[in-house]
């Protein structure tokens, strides 16, 4: 996103918009769980990849269930939510 230089705008101006563009929506744990479970229900070979090491298939589930949110979610949140889901499905 662009922000206005601070020569048209003021800094504080400047600064609110920064932060405005940092911000995350917040998302209901419960949609959350459920578009998670979805995902993994839709590739069940990530569990397995998951737990033989392949650590890199959580960066492919965040980016399924980020799309399937339509948000700017925080990515902390979902990886936790993800990282549950599979331990809780062990």
């Amino acid at each position: 996103k662009k922000i206005t230089s601070p020569t048209q705008i003021g800094v504080k101006q400047t600064l609110a918009q920064y932060q405005q563009t940092l911000q995350t929506d917040s998302v209901d744990k419960q949609k959350l769980q459920s578009i998670v479970k979805q995902v993994l229900i839709d590739n069940p070979d990530v569990a397995g990849k998951y737990f033989r090491g392949q650590k890199q298939v959580i960066g492919f589930v965040m980016g399924q269930v980020l799309r399937q949110l339509a948000k700017k979610s925080d990515p902390a949140q979902v990886k936790a939510a993800i990282l549950s889901a599979l331990e809780n499905n062990k």
